[in-house]
């Protein structure tokens, strides 16, 4: 079994043969090996998942065939029972290609310090392959970095292990999320809503994550593979009501939360995820909720709800945060009250939970 090498690198993803990534669309061989890499990592990922599953879902997941289709839909991500009963899962490597490369983005910008630069290249990727095809994708992410030739990051051997490593585990949450499919038996009984099957893909996701979590992984490590879905449908908050899955950006939040709130569980128990400052980890984690959340504020309109209840829980949203300013990161009251708990973004996630608890009342 492998031991995916990791770097103390926070922001993960999903996989590729490097050697063909500058000519992807020139370099067949270079696809065969990507298809093997991918196939390897899935089957491993199998494995582990098995060993921390129950019983019952041990029996299920024996049944289940993985497999690696050579070609370049960049979203072929499938969960399938046959009508033999013949349960499988199917990762396309146009899909793995895609991830790797945000992967590799994320990476550069912890590594070296380039704000904002996973998300900007996460855009790029997007719009060139996934809305068109491969051959409009004509740079690395060090080429888009201006990165070229000797100061490439491809030769920084840490690096580029770290990103592998990180592929790898992102590339297990989202087997681990179609394992649950079959698992939970959302593959027997159809769904009849919009809204049933928005269900069924969140109850996937805290499968996952738990899952994750009894191996030791931070669940937050599928971080950039879920941005990419999220720079696929950038506006799927507002439009939610219309889409078979939960918005990206919830779906990545509950990762975040799941992942903070369950830190004594992930902390250096894997030999998958050593090394790592847990603390700065977290607080990189946290960074990543904040911006989420202010991502989503950005989609959500608040106007509908400025009754009194409303205003009252948005009072009660921000008296808990001083409280938890105050006691749980020892900040002074005032600059608590006056700076940390009443800016701009800090209302509006405020709002947001507001909206949401009213709404689901």
């Amino acid at each position: 079994m492998a031991k995916w090498h990791l770097l103390k690198s926070v922001i993960l993803t999903t996989i590729l043969s490097f050697s063909a990534l500058t000519h992807a669309t020139e370099e067949i061989d270079g696809m065969v090996e990507i298809q093997k890499i991918t196939f390897d990592m899935l089957v491993d990922g199998l494995h582990e998942i098995e060993n921390v599953s129950t019983d019952e879902e041990k029996a299920i997941i024996n049944q289940i065939v993985v497999s690696v289709s050579q070609d370049g839909n960049p979203d072929r991500v499938l969960a399938l029972k046959m009508p033999d009963g013949t349960r499988r899962i199917i990762v396309s490597t146009g899909y793995s290609t895609v991830t790797f490369m945000i992967t590799f983005a994320y990476n550069m910008e912890a590594k070296l310090g380039i704000d904002n630069f996973g998300e900007e290249y996460a855009r790029y990727v997007t719009e060139n392959y996934a809305k068109n095809s491969i051959t409009h994708v004509n740079q690395s992410a060090w080429d888009y970095a201006n990165l070229s030739g000797s100061s490439s990051p491809w030769h920084d051997q840490e690096l580029v292990a770290a990103v592998y490593g990180n592929h790898a585990l992102a590339l297990w949450y989202v087997l681990a999320h179609e394992v649950a499919h079959h698992v939970l038996g959302h593959l027997d009984t159809p769904s009849t809503s919009l809204a049933q099957n928005r269900k069924k893909e969140q109850e996937a996701d805290d499968w996952a994550s738990k899952t994750l979590i009894k191996l030791g992984i931070p669940p937050a490590v599928a971080y950039p593979s879920l941005m990419y879905w999220y720079f696929m449908d950038e506006y799927g908050v507002e439009n939610e009501y219309q889409k078979t899955h939960p918005a990206d950006l919830r779906r990545i939040r509950s990762m975040l939360v799941f992942t903070i709130n369950n830190v004594d569980s992930w902390d250096n128990k894997s030999p998958y995820f050593q090394n790592v400052d847990t603390q700065q980890a977290n607080n990189a984690f946290k960074r990543l909720l904040y911006h989420i959340e202010d991502l989503i504020s950005q989609q959500t309109d608040f106007t509908q709800y400025s009754s009194n209840k409303f205003k009252m829980c948005v009072k009660e949203m921000f008296e808990g945060c001083v409280k938890v300013c105050v006691n749980k990161y020892n900040q002074p009251l005032d600059r608590c009250q006056n700076e940390l708990c009443t800016s701009e973004k800090q209302e509006n996630n405020s709002n947001l939970r507001c909206e949401e608890m009213l709404t689901a009342h």
